[in-house]
């Protein structure tokens, strides 16, 4: 990977790992017993993250 492209994968992973967190947390907070995490949608947030960052970087 390339500067950019390794700079656009640490920022999408940062986003979208903080974004999976923050859902756990608020699922825990409001009593939830089960947490469904749905991994195609959290791929797709990291694919148009990266993207978007990369073509910023560009």
């Amino acid at each position: 990977m390339n500067s950019n492209e390794q700079r656009a994968h640490d920022f999408a992973l940062m986003l979208v790992k903080i974004s999976t967190e923050a859902s756990i947390e608020s699922a825990k907070l409001s009593g939830k017993t089960t947490i469904n995490i749905n991994g195609d949608k959290i791929l797709d947030s990291y694919i148009d993250i990266y993207n978007q960052a990369l073509s910023r970087l560009d």
